[in-house]
């Protein structure tokens, strides 16, 4: 279990709080070479949940997103052309943090909302106008459902994807945002599916400890993971 504390009162609840990456491989005298895929794949994942943690640290401390949270106190707004930029610099989507194998980005997307219901985004991937807005309409209904419940955290998974979601708080940790990651599926598979080279390979990511949020391999051997003391276990707590 790893944890960052920020500063004295100050800890941010970031992307899924918890996940746990079961493996088991049923395969004879590859104990070595197991070993070695488990402590790699493990590193790369914690790598890039480090990533999502590291931006939602710079967002929370990005004074030139002040404008954006403070909008609807006391007739305050902001300028969406300085906004969109300080949070493509909070959250460098293009850095090789956020690449699987040079190529594929593990974070597509990600979303920030102030209090007041406005919403900036940057994306990876170039997309029209009008698929923009659909896809933001989408994830204003995400965070409205978020900010009614009392969660920290949240997870919102779908075919394509796997959306983190968590608040910003300001020093006073009063809530002043919400945060949404999309994270791909297939950099997920590319990352943690590693172990495909075996013949027999099962792995599953959960969200909390219980809901499978992907997963690769018969079915039947899913419920068997936990069960194994030879697996895997990574738990991180954002």
């Amino acid at each position: 279990m790893l944890m960052m504390l920020v500063s004295a009162c100050t800890l941010i609840s970031a992307c899924a709080a918890v996940l746990y990456v079961f493996f088991s491989f049923f395969i004879e005298n590859t104990q070595e070479d197991i070993e070695y895929v488990l402590n790699s794949t493990s590193q790369q994942f914690q790598s890039h949940m480090q990533f999502i943690e590291d931006g939602a640290v710079s967002i929370r401390h990005n004074m030139m997103l002040n404008d954006f949270f403070d909008t609807g106190k006391s007739g305050a707004d902001y300028d969406r052309t300085v906004a969109e930029p300080q949070l493509s610099y909070s959250m460098e989507l293009f850095s090789d943090r956020n690449m699987i194998n040079k190529k594929i980005p593990f974070v597509t997307s990600v979303y920030l909302f102030n209090n007041a219901g406005d919403c900036i985004y940057e994306h990876y991937y170039a997309s029209t106008l009008a698929a923009e807005k659909k896809e933001e309409t989408q994830y204003l209904s995400m965070q409205k459902q978020f900010q009614q419940c009392e969660d920290r955290y949240a997870c919102v998974s779908d075919d394509e994807s796997i959306n983190l979601l968590f608040r910003i708080y300001d020093d006073y940790m009063e809530e002043k945002g919400i945060c949404i990651a999309k994270i791909s599926r297939e950099a997920v598979n590319v990352l943690l599916g590693e172990g495909i080279d075996y013949s027999d390979c099962t792995w599953m990511v959960l969200f909390g400890d219980d809901r499978i949020i992907a997963f690769q391999g018969r079915w039947s051997e899913i419920e068997q993971l936990t069960e194994f003391e030879s697996v895997w276990r990574g738990k991180r707590l954002l």
